[in-house]
């Protein structure tokens, strides 16, 4: 688990299965970390979670808050991150459209995030994706 990751050591990823209307409609939704478990490769569960979440009703306002804010929140990290605000540290996805009207602006597809900001670093998301082509393809077959 990544040492930013650290106080939410105690949260687990639910199935698919489970991920219901009811899981949803809970008072205090949040997105998992999107820390990967059986079949799930890691931050590929966080994209589906927000899917999830859109389709059992949540308006796309709500889905960003429960993968950024609500999530800082249930971590006792809301004061470090989880929301754009003097002082705190983020990491920031810059996208062709409106987020609030296309969930999938969010998703790193050729569709969705054109830069990426960590710390002082800009970063051209067509780029890390095909940089991610070329390691996996380098890597080979399992």
């Amino acid at each position: 688990m990544p040492p930013s990751h650290a106080k939410c050591s105690g949260m687990i990823a639910i199935p698919r299965p489970w991920a219901t209307k009811a899981w949803a409609a809970m008072e205090s939704e949040m997105s998992g970390p999107g820390f990967g478990s059986h079949y799930h490769l890691y931050g590929f569960g966080l994209i589906e979670e927000l899917e999830l979440l859109r389709e059992a009703g949540l308006h796309p306002l709500e889905v960003i808050r429960a993968a950024t804010l609500h999530g800082a929140e249930l971590c006792g990290l809301a004061d470090e991150v989880g929301s754009i605000e003097v002082g705190k540290r983020a990491d920031l996805l810059l996208v062709p459209g409106n987020p609030l009207r296309n969930l999938k602006t969010l998703f790193g597809t050729e569709v969705g995030v054109r830069w990426v900001l960590r710390g002082d670093v800009l970063y051209d998301a067509t780029e890390l994706r095909s940089d991610v082509r070329r390691i996996v393809t380098e890597a080979g077959p399992a």
